[in-house]
């Protein structure tokens, strides 16, 4: 899956679990943006956006060699799930 696709269906995945709890779901989510410090993520859903994108890639995150902080953005999630 290349980066396009991934952040695409991340996008989508995200904005279906914000539109479930929240009424102000942004427009836009970009692969660059810290989700949690815009108030998107909290611990719970950066392990769902964690387990979500190893089912996409068929890859792992190794949470022992990753910084966990790098995890908060879709471009640091896809350079760790790969």
């Amino acid at each position: 899956m290349n980066a396009d696709d991934f952040y695409a269906a991340m996008t989508d995945f995200l904005g279906e679990r914000l539109r479930a709890d929240a009424d102000d779901v942004p427009a836009a989510i970009t692969a660059q943006q810290d989700l949690v410090e815009a108030g998107l993520l909290d611990s719970l859903r950066v392990i769902q956006m964690i387990a979500r994108a190893e089912e996409l890639t068929g890859g792992t995150v190794d949470l022992a060699e990753t910084d966990l902080e790098s995890l908060y953005s879709l471009e640091g999630l896809y350079a760790a799930v790969r």
